[in-house]
């Protein structure tokens, strides 16, 4: 599973965030324990593994448009909830990725090797390859492309 900070900002998007309300066992996730700490403070948990299950309560923006949920967490000491201005990002594994797609295994396989070679065939470069650094953001960038035609530029999201 990628946990890099480069798959955490490309799941931080409505088009991933808005899939997942409910966590379930299995389900990876990361969250900064509070707007006060630094970045490299950041909490990358699965629930089932000291979290159990939850659902985000509620979805709103921050005052710099940022997107964000609020969540209330179990943990196997007691439970706590992650105050206001914590933020839930779902880490979608790429089994995940894969069943938000909702094709047949034929299709699937199919579009995602055309979607994989396209660079090799028309320019002779596999840029896609060399854009991800793991499975999963490989497959996050296919799912964008084909359901929200977006691409990652490197740091958002962009419309073709």
């Amino acid at each position: 599973m990628d946990e890099t900070k480069a798959y955490l900002e490309m799941c931080d998007c409505p088009e991933i965030q808005g899939q997942k309300e409910e966590f379930k066992a299995g389900d990876w996730f990361a969250y900064y324990e509070s707007r006060a700490r630094k970045p490299s403070d950041l909490v990358i948990a699965i629930v089932g593994v000291g979290y159990y299950e939850f659902k985000r309560e509620e979805a709103t923006k921050d005052t710099d448009g940022t997107y964000f949920r609020l969540s209330t967490v179990g943990f196997d000491e007691g439970d706590c909830e992650l105050g206001w201005g914590n933020k839930i990002i779902w880490l979608p594994r790429q089994d995940q990725i894969q069943k938000m797609l909702d094709y047949g295994i034929g299709a699937l396989v199919n579009d995602f090797n055309e979607f994989c070679v396209e660079d090799l065939e028309m320019y002779g470069d596999p840029g896609k390859f060399h854009d991800y650094q793991s499975m999963e953001q490989l497959w996050l960038a296919f799912y964008m492309h084909e359901r929200h035609e977006k691409t990652w530029d490197g740091k958002k999201w962009i419309k073709k």
